[in-house]
């Protein structure tokens, strides 16, 4: 009796490690063609607490001498998330900020996020972008780019001055792309979205489906972004990368809070 129960226990704690897989290689689906439009908080509405850290999330780059240029809602109901991002640069061009805001629209999954993005293209191809986003890395870092998280540093202007500093103290020698968006804001964003997505095709994680336009999960993919979510990698990568958030700031000769 205690046996059989033991038994159903393991399948009942292993359903996610195999259903998980199997549901994110066929439900997750990203736009190729990813359409952004002016945000409207009437057509794309978000909770008061979400829409509040956003706004002070831009207000504190601005206050930093960033300008704001555009602010968008993704259109596109595909992915099951709605996004809001703005995006903010600096005079020269040299340097610009993504403030993305996340809820997913699927009602079996409470999930919100607001987070900063600085993100450095370099002419070599290589490319760096410090993020404070504390949502799980279920993808590879593709060859060339660096993503650094620091999810303890909430502020948007320090987030600034840690990316600085990592960018004089590792990257100071390779000339950056400058942000080059002209009148096409949206499209610009756009550009980068599918950018992102065309990267994980080289990693094996994703696929383009032509025929529907869409990216989709490798079975490969699928496997081990559901794994990177689920006990004890999840808990691994996370430890792995306070620690490097710790230190990586204090190399570069920037302290940030714990």
């Amino acid at each position: 009796m205690l046996d059989g129960v033991l038994i159903a226990l393991l399948i009942v704690a292993l359903v996610p490690y195999v259903l998980g897989p199997i549901a994110v290689r066929f439900d997750q689906r990203f736009p190729a063609r990813p359409l952004f439009v002016p945000y409207d908080p009437i057509q794309h509405p978000l909770p008061d607490e979400l829409a509040a850290t956003f706004k002070e999330s831009v207000d504190a780059l601005v206050r930093t001498g960033m300008r704001l240029l555009g602010d968008f809602a993704h259109a596109n109901t595909m992915t099951k998330v709605q996004l809001r991002v703005a995006l903010l640069a600096e005079p020269s061009g040299q340097e610009h900020a993504l403030v993305v805001a996340a809820q997913s629209t699927n009602p079996k999954v409470k999930m919100t996020a607001c987070f900063v993005e600085f993100p450095t293209r370099f002419v070599d191809g290589g490319a760096l972008s410090v993020t404070n986003s504390g949502e799980p890395d279920i993808y590879p870092q593709s060859p060339g780019r660096a993503i650094e998280r620091f999810p303890q540093v909430r502020d948007p202007a320090r987030l600034r001055r840690v990316n600085a500093a990592l960018l004089a103290r590792f990257f100071g020698s390779r000339q950056r792309v400058p942000l080059e968006p002209k009148d096409d804001i949206a499209a610009f964003i756009q550009e980068a979205s599918t950018r992102e997505y065309h990267l994980q095709t080289t990693t094996g994680y994703l696929w383009l489906d032509e025929r529907a336009q869409v990216y989709r999960p490798t079975m490969r993919g699928a496997w081990v972004m559901s794994h990177r979510m689920l006990p004890p990698l999840r808990q691994i990568l996370e430890r792995r990368r306070r620690r490097r958030a710790e230190q990586l700031p204090r190399a570069a000769g920037h302290d940030v809070p714990r």
